[in-house]
């Protein structure tokens, strides 16, 4: 971050300091431009100097600022200040993740799931700035974000920061839901059930998609994306491990006789499934998953694949079902 000119940086301390200030203080009539202006320049403080400055002090500013934010009523004013509407909501937001991120103290999925709540309502506010570099901040020159300095680095550091945290809660998002994973895979190797619903379930609570086409028996359709680099993705995304259990769990359950698969299911993208499934358990080296998915458990897992699905057999003896999707008797 480049440093600010001498004086615009004194009115921008002198803005931030008098914020806590002016809490004790009796509110003049408002003016929604000053009100939202002095509210990013606070919370772009907060989240510039985040780490030295205490946490009460944090706690009173977003205090303040959430109550100024919110007393901006009008519609017509929000419309044509959005981009600095959203942008500073966003702010907000990030700062109330981190800030509860630091005090979560024993990590419960209760917290987890207010934690991902406060942070995709931030990424929310931040992809409806809509912002484009160029449009927003050099095309069409604005005072008011050249005063409070709203610019192309401003952006960059908000948008740096929500994804550092969305990374963050990845990791503790995948880290609570891996035991549930654990239990499901585990009845499935040792006792063929197949609660493969469930999956989707657990990894649906922090929106995390997770791959069926082994399953659907179609390979999973990955369009191109010509990418918004101001667009942060709402979703987040299964580990690994969770992806090598749920893939294990699927040919399992293909490969049990309790099965039924429709006429026309294709048994080269299966085995293409299931070499795709093992390349990926030799890449991972969880303790977990090197134990329960040893060679001599791939093996029995194949053997059971080209038992049912033989690669010179065709499906005329297996029963139909109504539909494309697996049944079990």
């Amino acid at each position: 971050m480049k440093f600010f000119k001498p004086l615009f940086f004194s009115v921008l301390m002198i803005a931030f300091v008098g914020t806590v200030r002016a809490q004790e203080n009796t509110k003049p009539a408002k003016n929604d431009t000053i009100t939202l202006a002095q509210a990013y320049m606070n919370l772009y403080l907060t989240e510039t100097y985040f780490d030295s400055i205490p946490v009460e002090r944090i706690k009173k500013i977003l205090s303040f600022e959430n109550d100024e934010i919110q007393s901006i009523k009008g519609i017509s004013f929000i419309n044509e200040n959005s981009t600095l509407y959203n942008f500073t909501n966003a702010l907000f937001y990030q700062n109330q993740s981190k800030l509860l991120s630091l005090n979560k103290g024993e990590v419960s999925r209760g917290l987890l799931r207010r934690l991902k709540s406060i942070l995709d309502r931030g990424i929310n506010f931040y992809n409806s700035a809509k912002i484009n570099d160029f449009q927003t901040f050099h095309n069409e020159k604005n005072l008011l974000y050249e005063m409070i300095k709203f610019d192309s680095e401003s952006n960059a550091e908000l948008k740096s920061e929500i994804r550092s945290l969305k990374n963050e809660f990845n990791v503790l998002f995948n880290e609570d839901i891996y035991p549930d994973f654990q239990r499901i895979f585990l009845a499935a190797k040792n006792t063929d059930r197949f609660y493969v619903d469930s999956l989707t379930y657990f990894a649906g609570i922090y929106e995390m998609p997770l791959s069926m086409e082994i399953r659907n028996n179609t390979p999973d359709f990955h369009p191109y994306s010509f990418g918004n680099s101001n667009f942060i993705k709402p979703e987040y995304a299964a580990d690994s491990r969770l992806d090598i259990l749920s893939r294990y769990i699927q040919l399992k359950q293909l490969a049990s006789r309790r099965t039924r698969v429709p006429r026309n299911f294709n048994k080269t993208v299966l085995f293409e499934a299931y070499d795709d499934f093992i390349s990926r358990v030799k890449k991972e080296d969880d303790k977990f998953i090197r134990e329960e998915l040893n060679p001599k458990v791939l093996d029995k897992l194949r053997s059971e694949l080209t038992s049912k699905f033989s690669r010179d057999k065709d499906l005329d003896g297996m029963a139909p079902i109504e539909d494309s999707l697996l049944t079990l008797l």
